[in-house]
């Protein structure tokens, strides 16, 4: 099994354990923000990079994440706007120390400036593309010749669909990826909105789900396309990609040992999104969906949760274990 895993302060120091099973460290621009050289002798970001040199040396790929959204306006006839621009020349800068990298707006790859600032290195979709059907992923070959192609989230439960997915990236010579723990609602509806506030440095305002979105239902957090150990097993992804790009390197290798070996880990460790404070759902574990079956039951949903009660049922009893 290959893993993709984010990187987080510290990473080093596990990736000589696990290098054999780990594809690639991603690297985003929110992780980097207190990186960026402000002196020519700014310590941290001295020792990012030594860090970055590091996992090089151990055979790992680095990958940069695009997470700058760029916002369309149609009443520009030039795509060669002031956000571009700074992307175009912050990749510039960077590009030598990745050998990846992460696209999540395809109107990127329709400026003359990026392209030629991204020559020689893969490309890979990101997530927040949606592709979640062959018919979008043939679309999505039309644009350019992909690398590597994050499949949408959304269909993780699906498992005949999202196996079917994993075999169109192959044949197109691309490299499969499938986001495991991501915390999010599997169509919530705050989450082009959330992408954005993240994402955009403009932006005054900010959003949390937690208060937003789950506060009082807790079985919101079921309601994720989350996998576990057991399910992975049966996805026949190059790799799977693990979120956590804001926790320490214990709970990452936490989650790592769990995907690799199957050890235990409660919901709120493998999840990467906050819970309510005394939320007795954080402390469920794997060993116990195991022991109720429960993780058989949450995998291969199709995602119809008007017409269905089974994370209900499945908070009301373990609420009681």
């Amino acid at each position: 099994m290959k893993l993709s895993i984010p990187y987080v302060r510290g990473i080093s120091k596990i990736i000589k354990e696990y290098k054999n099973n780990i594809y690639d460290v991603y690297f985003t621009d929110d992780v980097l923000q207190s990186a960026r050289p402000r002196t020519t002798h700014n310590t941290e970001y001295m020792n990012l990079y030594k860090e970055m040199e590091e996992i090089r040396v151990q055979g790992v790929k680095r990958t940069f994440l695009l997470n700058s959204i760029m916002i369309n306006d149609p009443s520009l006839k030039d795509l060669r706007s002031d956000p571009v621009r700074k992307t175009v020349n912050h990749l510039a800068r960077i590009k030598d120390k990745y050998d990846i990298i992460t696209v999540n707006n395809l109107m990127y790859l329709y400026d003359p400036d990026f392209i030629e600032v991204t020559q020689g290195k893969k490309l890979k979709n990101s997530v927040n593309n949606k592709i979640d059907s062959l018919y979008k992923l043939e679309e999505c070959f039309k644009i350019t010749d992909w690398d590597a192609i994050n499949i949408d989230r959304r269909i993780n439960r699906n498992n005949k669909l999202i196996n079917q997915m994993c075999k169109a990236v192959r044949d197109k010579g691309a490299v499969s990826y499938v986001l495991v723990n991501e915390g999010c609602h599997w169509d919530c509806i705050f989450k082009e909105y959330c992408d954005i506030s993240m994402t955009d440095r403009n932006q005054m305002t900010s959003f949390s789900c937690l208060e937003h979105y789950n506060i009082g239902k807790p079985e919101s957090y079921l309601k994720t396309p989350l996998l576990f150990h057991d399910n992975v097993q049966h996805i026949d992804a190059d790799v799977f990609k693990i979120s956590g790009r804001f926790n320490p390197v214990d709970i990452i290798e936490k989650r790592i040992r769990h995907y690799l070996y199957g050890e235990n880990i409660t919901l709120g460790e493998l999840i990467d999104k906050p819970f309510e404070e005394g939320d007795p759902v954080e402390h469920m574990d794997y060993k116990t969906l195991n022991k109720y079956s429960m993780t058989e039951y949450l995998y291969d949903c199709k995602n119809n949760c008007l017409n269905c009660s089974k994370c209900d049922n499945i908070r009301n009893i373990l609420w009681y274990h």
